[in-house]
């Protein structure tokens, strides 16, 4: 925790520790008592740069496979939902107001690094696992919280191509292989980053895959644009983590029929692919699982972005999708 929280821009760990330091009164150590510690609050920023288990799916459409010809985006954020259905308690959406580094970020509550966000411009950024399959030892030594660097590039950036480029320029010091959706209202990429110890060892690269990129031998995609991204890299060549897995394998072939079942997609048509499904059927693999924490959907004719978040209750078929607003930064 301290070795990639000294990895972090002076301003966030300002921003960290100030945070930390206030919502935990005072406490320190880690204890089951009920009480957000110090170090507690602030390891929790670090998750996705500590811990691996979880499993996302995203899905871009634009041009001919979209009613208004401007790319809809959708995001399936998957984790522990905790026995008691946990998390349910703390979805937020939360608006980074700081001018033009001003940014909306949807995951959970006192969160400052970045799961799945919007930026200003209309850059949207979600993480999605990857990790080795050669099991290589996790390194933190070195190394930087690349949910912070999605927050730095969205700050920066204004635009997908200058925010996915400057993402996979420092990937080889992340903590573990990861793929990123990164969408904005003229095009739409899959960041597969491969950290430094994959890629010298000769299992895997870094890349911002596009519609227009060789795909992996044993998987096909029959749709002009679109770009699908699943918990494994899908460039040809590159680490392959569809052999042998199951969920990868077959999520990203009901996604990829789905999309081949129609020509056009509206928003309300995306909602209905990913609700498609009975959720709790175990013996089948589900793009809308058991797992899911919530459906983002970024429209990109209005600018609205779409929420459904899983609740207390767990996951359902049906949820609704609420209205957080626009990415356009308000003026006042």
């Amino acid at each position: 925790m301290y070795t990639l929280f000294e990895s972090l821009d002076k301003r966030y760990k300002e921003e960290l520790s100030a945070y930390a330091g206030r919502i935990s009164g005072g406490v320190h150590g880690f204890s089951e008592d009920g009480v957000l510690s110090y170090e507690e609050a602030i390891i929790v920023q670090m998750v996705p740069d500590a811990l691996r288990p979880t499993s996302c799916s995203a899905l871009s459409l634009w041009g001919d496979k979209t009613q208004s010809g401007k790319p809809i985006t959708l995001r399936v954020l998957e984790w522990s939902l905790g026995s008691e259905n946990q998390l349910g308690f703390v979805n937020a959406v939360t608006h980074f107001k700081n001018g033009d580094k001003s940014f909306t970020s949807i995951g959970m509550l006192g969160l400052l690094d970045i799961i799945s966000a919007i930026n200003d411009d209309g850059v949207f950024v979600a993480i999605l696992d990857v990790g080795s399959i050669s099991q290589m030892p996790f390194v933190s030594e070195g190394k930087k919280c690349y949910t912070f660097d999605i927050r730095h590039a969205l700050e920066m950036y204004k635009n997908a191509k200058d925010v996915g480029s400057y993402l996979v320029e420092n990937s080889g010091d992340y903590t573990f292989c990861h793929n990123l959706i990164i969408t904005d209202e003229n095009n739409s990429y899959c960041a597969e980053n491969c950290v430094k110890e994959v890629s010298d060892a000769g299992k895997g690269f870094s890349i911002l895959r596009d519609e227009n990129t060789s795909i992996m031998n044993g998987i096909s995609w029959d749709n002009k644009d679109s770009l699908c991204v699943v918990n494994s890299y899908a460039a040809k060549g590159n680490q392959d983590s569809f052999a042998g897995n199951e969920s990868n394998i077959v999520r990203w072939a009901k996604y990829n029929k789905l999309v081949s079942e129609k020509d056009k997609f509206s928003v309300t048509d995306v909602k209905n692919l990913i609700t498609g499904e009975k959720v709790n059927q175990y013996d089948v693999v589900n793009i809308h699982s058991s797992g899911t924490v919530d459906l983002i959907i970024v429209d990109y004719e209005t600018g609205k972005i779409q929420v459904a978040f899983t609740g207390t209750e767990g996951v359902i078929d049906k949820p609704d999708f609420i209205d957080v607003g626009t990415y356009y930064r308000n003026e006042e």
